[in-house]
């Protein structure tokens, strides 16, 4: 009898402690969705190690993440695995992590195919596709980008971003062929989706289309009129069919919308160089690499001076 009642408290106990854990994280949750972060961490501070949850380790990690404490929150997550090793969420929660803030697409890779593994459902596993796919993009490796991609097509067709997404890898892993297909699948999910005009005429550019990319950037352009990119892609395609007062107007609106543009001041310069205007086109071309051309693009700028702009 005596037995029977130790054991009795016992779980009486046990069923209160867990009771007070779940008040206290319930109250951590309610601070955290006020964004009261410092607050909510308090708030989980003497949760005995063998009392903290699946739901602890996921609040605690969310709310270190947003006082940007990213060491910390990744700690947390990998203790949460230590003790819940079988979690799908406490992997893809850490591979956040290190994919987004600490900047270890492997590891974030890692976890992420764990989850995968794990995952109880089509819908995490087609997010884990996701995931991976834009952590192995970081360290360049299409073929598996485009693999995970193609595979999370597979299970949702209308996922416009996804076709946004296979349409710039395709190019990466010798799939050129394919871009415009996922781009026109996406235009008929999304008329209204401006950018996929944008991305169909920058492909149809490296084609050599140049009348079918300037169609495209017209299309841009009736549905955002004031869209930098949409003027400055427009006004090349212009130049390249020598059509330069065109692309001098292009150029200009595109400049008056977005004067830091490095590629703006670049076209300028190559539609100034039609024109006869070198010294003008020349102070473009320097505008261009103090903007950062060089950086963000290339060492086409500068070869364009050694052209153009040497006495």
């Amino acid at each position: 009898m005596r037995t029977f009642t130790f054991l009795l408290s016992l779980l009486i106990s046990c069923a209160l402690q867990a009771q007070h854990v779940q008040q206290k994280i319930d109250a951590a949750s309610d601070l955290y969705d006020l964004e009261m972060y410092n607050s909510a961490l308090i708030q989980l501070e003497g949760i005995p190690e063998d009392s903290m949850t699946i739901d602890y380790y996921h609040l605690a990690g969310g709310i270190l993440v947003k006082i940007d404490r990213f060491d910390d929150a990744h700690e947390i997550y990998t203790q949460g695995i230590d003790r819940f090793p079988e979690s799908s969420s406490l992997h893809t929660q850490r591979g956040g992590v290190s994919l987004g803030t600490i900047g270890q697409a492997e590891a974030a890779i890692a976890d992420y195919t764990r989850a995968v593994d794990l995952a109880e459902s089509d819908t995490v596993k087609y997010q884990m596709m996701l995931n991976l796919a834009a952590a192995e993009a970081k360290i360049m490796d299409f073929e598996s980008a485009y693999d995970h991609l193609f595979k999370a097509y597979l299970f949702d067709t209308t996922d416009v971003a996804v076709l946004l997404n296979l349409s710039a890898v395709a190019d990466e892993v010798g799939k050129g062929d394919q871009t415009l297909k996922f781009l026109e699948k996406a235009l008929a999910l999304d008329p209204s989706f401006y950018p996929i005009y944008g991305n169909m005429g920058f492909k149809y550019q490296e084609m050599g289309d140049h009348a079918k990319a300037i169609e495209m950037y017209d299309k841009v352009l009736s549905m955002n009129p004031d869209d930098p990119l949409g003027y400055s892609n427009r006004s090349f395609n212009r130049l390249k069919l020598n059509d330069v007062a065109g692309a001098f107007e292009d150029i200009q609106r595109s400049l008056e919308l977005y004067p830091l543009n490095s590629y703006g001041f670049k076209i300028r310069g190559l539609v100034l160089l039609k024109m006869d205007e070198q010294q003008a086109a020349c102070n473009d071309f320097e505008r261009a690499l103090e903007l950062g051309y060089s950086e963000q693009y290339g060492d086409e700028v500068g070869i364009l001076k050694i052209k153009n702009c040497t006495d």
